[in-house]
């Protein structure tokens, strides 16, 4: 481990390699820094559409009827909160950033991170840190930014809780 003043000396050197954001955000060594994909951009998504709001009709409990045969309805309720919400806002967010940056890369290591382990719970667009280290891993290994991408979101193993709820359980 270097000294604080060897630290000090290395800082610039890796803000130079885009290895971090600014200084409050240097924890590197040399294997972190050499293993990082991508580099930050500022980027903030706009805010998900409603389907409510996109003139679908509504059900008598407020829902929106996004398809119907018969008398059967496929109906989204946007008051439900489950683990597809934060895969969704994760795709919703990596999708506008490679829109406007057209970079996975920089997009995905820039998407900010959920916090905690019911990340549906809040409204915040972000990606678990563990779907971050599965693209990335993905991307050493030389699979191509859009294969990495949609093999992280097909494999749900990092989106907390996502796996059990697919599977008929509780979140």
């Amino acid at each position: 481990m270097p000294s604080a003043g060897t630290l000090r000396f290395f800082v610039p050197l890796i803000l130079l390699a885009g290895c971090a954001t600014d200084e409050a955000d240097v924890d590197v060594t040399a294997q972190a820094c050499e293993s990082q994909i991508g580099q930050w951009i500022a980027f903030e998504a706009p805010p998900r559409p409603s389907a409510l709001g996109r003139g679908y009709p509504q059900d008598a409990a407020g829902r929106a009827i996004i398809s119907r045969s018969g008398d059967l309805a496929l109906a989204i309720d946007p008051s439900q909160r489950n683990p597809v919400m934060t895969l969704t806002g994760c795709n919703w967010w990596l999708t506008r950033c490679y829109d406007a940056h057209d970079n996975l890369d920089d997009c995905y290591f820039s998407v900010p991170r959920c916090e905690g382990d019911t990340p549906w719970l809040d409204d915040a667009l972000c990606c678990p840190q563990a779907c971050y280290d599965d693209y990335a891993q993905r991307r050493r290994e030389g699979v191509p930014p859009t294969e990495a991408l949609l093999a992280t979101a097909e494999a749900r193993t990092c989106f907390p809780g996502l796996v059990e709820y697919a599977a008929g359980g509780a979140p």
